[in-house]
């Protein structure tokens, strides 16, 4: 089977889905479809999540990304996966800029240390909305 890829129609749906990059409702309903999570278990467990930063990129292009991470930085409250999902696509992107893996397995190993930092423990306190369950 041929996969059919036609760059201008890719590029008509990256314009059309622009505008949801800027609206929070849209980005919580969507987050989840580009990310892979898991609750690890232990006195505390912990909601993991890590963004595929790639198949974001497809789907929204470089600037669409771009005003992802702006929407959702400059809303004050976020529930706690869209939180996350924010904390884990600042990291990939960072480590794509600087041509270092930001795989989910990546990501996975250092959600952990960056969830303990003391400025994401802080962001966490002042931004989460609430406490989720992984569905």
């Amino acid at each position: 089977m041929q996969e059919y890829n036609d760059p201008a129609l890719n590029n008509k749906f990256k314009c059309a889905c622009l505008p949801m990059t800027g609206d929070l409702q849209s980005i919580n309903q969507i987050i989840r479809s580009f990310c892979d999570d898991t609750e690890l278990s232990g006195i505390h467990s912990e909601l993991m999540v890590a963004t595929r930063l790639d198949s974001l990129m497809d789907a929204f292009g470089k600037k669409g990304v771009k005003s992802i991470v702006s929407t959702l930085e400059s809303t004050p409250l976020l529930p706690e996966y869209t939180y996350k999902a924010l904390v884990s696509l600042r990291w990939a992107l960072k480590q794509k800029k600087a041509n270092k893996p930001y795989g989910k397995e990546e990501q996975m190993r250092q959600l952990k240390d960056l969830y303990g930092s003391e400025q994401i423990k802080a962001e966490m306190r002042a931004k989460v909305i609430k406490k989720e369950t992984v569905e």
